[in-house]
């Protein structure tokens, strides 16, 4: 057994001193054993990533929508729709004003059938006719004598417009409303405040005893 030791220990030093004189051996031993640990590496990483990937490359079908889930979307998306027509209505409304509002049928008290408002507002006031922002002395100031009331456009009901639109109107020498302008403004009722004024009819302002121009405020309330 102590031989064996001893000639073991002899191979060992031999192979050692023969390394030692060659140091270009144990450089290339060297490089050979990173290189096998490098691929026992590489292998083992390979094989891992492998066993990680799913064993078929099928996609799984969706699942499909409950009927609760599908209503739900379907209730989803007409409520958006039905807040977005709503939204674009009112933009248009306040841009355009109400139009084709209701006339009142009744006669004139002079018997003429009820002016229709125009389609567009009236060009300006007639030649002659006074500052509107100017304070103009009469004996008589115009007092209506006709009086119709403006229809709440449904729009401006569902969507809670409420109030009161101050309505400035010309009245003219034959008592008819000859302009309009709004003092106080809720886009939304405009159109329908201004209707309804022009086809009011006013004894007209005098001075002197001579029937003159005048502008005349008018207040239009709108309640729910």
């Amino acid at each position: 057994m102590g031989l064996e030791r001893e000639r073991i220990a002899e191979i060992a030093g031999d192979a050692w001193a023969a390394l030692k004189r060659r140091p270009r051996l144990v450089f290339l031993g060297s490089c050979l054993a990173v290189l096998l640990a490098s691929w026992w590496g590489t292998q083992r990483f390979a094989d891992r990533l492998l066993s990680s990937l799913p064993e078929s490359d099928v996609v799984a079908p969706p699942t499909p929508l409950t009927e609760v889930e599908l209503q739900r979307q379907i209730d989803e998306a007409k409520r958006i729709n039905d807040q977005l027509r709503a939204h674009r209505e009112i933009q248009a409304y306040s841009m355009q004003g109400v139009s084709g509002a209701l006339r009142d049928s009744l006669a004139m008290p002079d018997g003429a059938p009820p002016r229709p408002a125009s389609a567009t507002a009236p060009s300006g006031p007639p030649r002659g006719a006074p500052d509107p922002n100017a304070f103009v002395a009469v004996d008589d100031p115009a007092e209506p004598i006709y009086t119709v009331k403006a229809p709440y456009p449904d729009l401006a009901r569902q969507s809670g417009v409420a109030g009161t639109v101050v309505v400035q109107a010309l009245v003219g020498t034959d008592g008819r409303v000859h302009d309009t302008r709004v003092l106080r403004s809720i886009p939304m009722l405009n159109g329908a405040a201004q209707d309804a004024v022009r086809q009011w009819r006013f004894k007209p302002a005098s001075a002197g005893g001579v029937p003159v121009m005048s502008w005349v405020s008018v207040p239009m309330a709108f309640h729910r």
